[in-house]
């Protein structure tokens, strides 16, 4: 008789935890569950924390701003302003790429030449990789 049997599920064991059929909530604060007369911690188990709410702000390129903050930077995902007002904000353009390698050549890339850990900006040349080091095309290095 190949005939298959549902078993009900254990009883629930705090905020996460559901028992297994034939076993007991033996601690509710850190979901423990047991079989019946198996020993059992009596420690006490903290909630986990709620999650973050999401952010409010407003959209600022690839991310959302957080509530209070401005989108200073769209092309770059930069935010400014929230507590205090004193987060600063560049005018820098990030254009091209958002993955390593993605949309390269090998001597360029889409948005700036890459230049060891660095991009180039549009306009710029790598002058040494392995200090990420980017002069003006037709300056020196």
């Amino acid at each position: 008789n190949n005939t298959a049997v549902c078993v009900a599920p254990g009883p629930k064991c705090g905020p996460t935890t559901q028992c297994a059929a034939g076993e007991v909530c033996c601690n509710e604060s850190c979901g423990y569950c047991r079989k019946p007369g198996q020993p059992c911690t009596e420690e006490y188990c903290l909630p986990p924390p709620p999650p973050p709410p999401p952010p409010s702000g407003p959209r600022c390129g690839p991310v959302v701003c957080a509530a209070g903050e401005t989108c200073c930077n769209e092309s770059c995902g930069y935010c400014s302003g929230g507590p205090g007002g004193k987060k600063g904000c560049t005018k820098e353009f990030c254009a091209g790429p958002r993955r390593p390698g993605e949309g390269c050549t090998k001597e360029r890339c889409v948005g700036g030449e890459k230049c060891g850990e660095k991009r180039c900006r549009v306009g710029e040349k790598c002058c040494d990789p392995f200090c990420g080091l980017c002069v003006k095309e037709g300056g020196g290095c």
